[in-house]
């Protein structure tokens, strides 16, 4: 049986990991959906309604993602296509670690994210 492959050191994980964490907590996610920001208001997240941002903090996104779910299902438009994933969130990072790059780069001053799909 063949060992799973090793797209990025596990050294490369953690640096993606804490440049998550960074750009959460200072760039923050553009939320448009106003119910989904009074959830992360009232969970004392730093919202702010005029450009719809939500800053996430280091220390809640952590104690957060230490007690994963048991189950995680990834919905589809189509529900035949739905993806049950029976393990843990920490699994399902790596997962996405190795399909998805994510680099900051500087462009006019600003920073900004992007991502692309390495297949």
């Amino acid at each position: 049986m063949f060992s799973p492959l090793k797209i990025i050191s596990e050294d490369e994980i953690e640096s993606i990991h804490h440049a998550s964490l960074d750009v959460l907590e200072s760039v923050g996610m553009k939320i448009l959906h106003q119910d989904a920001r009074n959830i992360f208001k009232n969970a004392g997240l730093n919202v702010n309604e005029s450009s719809q941002m939500v800053y996430f903090d280091r220390d809640l996104v952590l104690s957060k993602i230490s007690t994963p779910p048991e189950e995680f299902i990834l919905r589809a438009r189509n529900p035949k296509r739905d993806l049950n994933l029976e393990e843990t969130i920490s699994s399902l990072v790596q997962l996405v670690a190795q399909l998805i790059a994510v680099t900051l780069m500087e462009e006019d001053g600003e920073e900004v994210l992007r991502t692309y799909r390495t297949t």
